[in-house]
Parts: structure tokens; sequence; C-alpha cells
């Protein structure tokens, strides 16, 4: 028999699917009155191309200085530090915090807008094709390095820190490395990343469900939004059954 705290997260389990559905109909129901082909075809591809491109450029203005500022400012930390003050090397690992953070966004981005761009390459001019390619290739050149400069200056604090960011194994031997404190984080930031992948999945899977209706951009999108969706799980309950035996 139900208990009635059950009883009462079965209620709101029930009247949020009953929102959502009406919320679904609503949406469905004005998409439908939009005559979205008129409206696809009024952003000619040359317009969607260039505007791709400069978004494209503009990121990587912004992003490149940002990402080696914030390296600079790591370095520059580490190479004052008298090896004792342990306040200042709390302020020294999140120094080294930033770099990280904006090559691992930098380098979705430069993915993202690469093949976005790409995309309307038959309505580009060759300049900005050359262009994207070039973004691209000094992309993934500058989101290699840095962080491997930046674990690099990790190493210099840590010795016992093992393992190369152009090792295909870098991740295992990094873990391998590390404490059990600093493990402890990584499951913790792990487990969060998994609960906000599978939120994003499901608001990805809604949002590719409707505008295959309404834009008709067909059921591949739904499949690779599931697709995404199934390995983490699978990754995820595979590694339970696996570390409980």
């Amino acid at each position: 028999m139900m208990k009635k705290d059950e009883r009462k997260l079965l209620l709101i389990l029930l009247g949020t699917i009953l929102v959502c559905y009406h919320v679904g109909y609503g949406v469905g129901r004005l998409i439908g009155k939009v005559d979205t082909s008129a409206l696809l075809e009024s952003i000619s591809g040359e317009t969607s191309g260039l505007i791709f491109s400069i978004l494209y450029a503009v990121v990587w203005l912004v992003g490149i200085p940002l990402m080696i500022i914030g390296y600079c400012k790591a370095k520059k930390a580490v190479d004052k530090w008298d090896g004792e003050n342990e306040d200042e090397l709390d302020n020294i690992e999140k120094l080294m915090n930033s770099p990280m953070i904006s090559s691992s966004i930098l380098m979705i981005l430069n993915i993202c807008l690469f093949s976005c761009t790409l995309y309307f390459v038959d309505t580009l001019p060759n300049l900005n094709i050359i262009l994207t390619f070039a973004l691209l290739i000094t992309g993934m050149i500058l989101c290699t390095v840095v962080p491997k400069l930046t674990v690099d200056l990790e190493k210099r604090l840590n010795p016992e820190k093992e393992g190369s960011v152009l090792d295909f194994h870098f991740e295992q031997q990094w873990m391998n490395s590390s404490d059990e404190a600093q493990k402890l984080i990584v499951y913790k930031s792990g487990y969060a990343g998994y609960k906000a992948g599978n939120f994003a999945c499901m608001i990805m899977w809604l949002i590719s469900f409707v505008s295959g209706f309404a834009f008709h951009t067909g059921i591949m999108p739904t499949i690779c939004v599931c697709a995404i969706w199934l390995v983490m799980v699978i990754a995820n309950v595979r590694e339970n059954v696996k570390l409980e035996k």
C-alpha cells in the first residue's frame, strides 16, 4: 500500500505530465497555424552562412584572449609561489580552472560552429571558407596546447601527478595518480554532469520532436539525441554493476 508521501509524489508527477501535455498541445496548435515553409524560405542560405561565419569569428576573437590570459595568470602565480603558503596554493588551483574550463567550452563551440558554417558552404565566398578552416585548425591546436601547459603547471605543484594531455589514456593515468579526496571531487562532479546530461537530453528530445513536425527536420535529430541518452545511461548502469561486484 502506498504511503502518504508516495501518494503525494505520484499526484505531483501526474499533474506535471498533464500540464506538459496541455502545454505541448497548445504549442503544437500554434505552430500548426504558422507557415513554417515560407518562414524558412525567407531566410536565405547566404544570410545564414554569413551569420554563422561572423559568429564563429566573434567567438574566437573573444575566447582566445580569455583562454590565454587565464593561463598566463595561472603561470605567473605558480612562478611566484614560495612552495609553503597553502592559502596561495588554493588560489592558484582556482586560477588554473579558468584556462581548462574555457578551452573545453571553446573546443565544443569550435566543432559546432564549424559544422554549422560549412553547412552553407555553397553560398559562402571562398575567403570565408578558408577562414572557417583556419579557425577550426587554430582552435584545435590552442584547445590542445593550453590544457597541456596548464596540466604541466599542475605537475609543478604536485609532482606525483602522471599523464599527458596528448595521451589517449590521460584521464585514467591522471585518476590513478590522484588521492582519494581528488577522486571524490571527480565522482561528485561526474554525477552532477550525468544528471545535467539526462535533463539536457530530455529537453533536446522535446525540441527535436516538435521541430520534426514544425520545420520538417525529420527523425534523425531525435535518433541522435536518444542515442546519446542511451549511451550515457548504459555506461552509468554498466559502471555501477561493475563496481558492486
